[in-house]
């Protein structure tokens, strides 16, 4: 009966450690798999999406102006935000200039 119990022990010890070795092996697939599948994955997407494109000439021009309207608006705001808040103001003596506030709290 002990070594029943004893070899039951062993085996599901075997059986574990040949799981983590299954599990080990497919990490070792799954990184060699996407280390260089990437780029191809890519290929693939970008030609998907290129033959659905042509299929609806309507999608593909309002997906465009969309896009373009878009970046168009992220240029502006980034131009205004850049020469607004970014850039030094165009005063010579910068260090010299004071700015006058008005208290408005009553006393």
């Amino acid at each position: 009966m002990r070594l029943g119990r004893w070899f039951y022990n062993v085996s599901g010890w075997f059986a574990v450690l040949s799981h983590r070795r299954e599990l080990e092996q497919d990490k070792q697939q799954v990184r060699a798999a996407s280390a260089g599948g990437w780029f191809q994955t890519l290929r693939q997407d970008l030609r998907l999406s290129l033959r659905l494109l042509g299929k609806s000439p309507e999608f593909a021009v309002t997906s465009i102006l969309t896009l373009s309207l878009g970046i168009a608006a992220t240029v502006a705001i980034f131009g205004f935000v850049d020469s607004a808040l970014i850039r030094p103001l165009p005063y010579p003596n910068l260090s010299r200039l004071i700015g006058g506030f008005r208290d408005h709290r009553v006393r």
